[in-house]
């Protein structure tokens, strides 16, 4: 399904926010409909997925917080659009640009 919703990891906040990093690449996915409200309708997994981060972070925190797909593979976003993927048991390889 096509990416259609843009969902803040680290949320903004009622009324939105000011906060750095809020509108990074880091801290922004494209989600289908379905998996979006997966994401708000499930903060534990969606936390512990790396798809909702905690409002004690700050916003400029979200690249250094992995993501898992649902294969589990981990991946992180960095602040120019790139997305890092981790290999099982290595560091991160190059970027994979979207």
């Amino acid at each position: 399904r096509p990416g259609v919703d843009v969902h803040h990891r680290r949320a903004r906040g009622s009324g939105g926010s000011t906060a750095p990093g809020i509108n990074t690449p880091a801290n922004l996915v494209h989600l289908c409909r379905v998996c979006h409200e997966w994401v708000e309708a499930h903060w534990e997994a969606a936390t512990a997925a790396g798809w909702k981060i905690s409002l004690q972070q700050a916003p400029t925190d979200a690249a250094g917080i992995p993501l898992r797909d649902l294969s589990g593979r981990a991946f992180l976003l960095d602040g120019e659009g790139g997305k890092w993927v981790r290999q099982t048991g290595s560091e991160l390889d190059e970027p994979d640009w979207f």
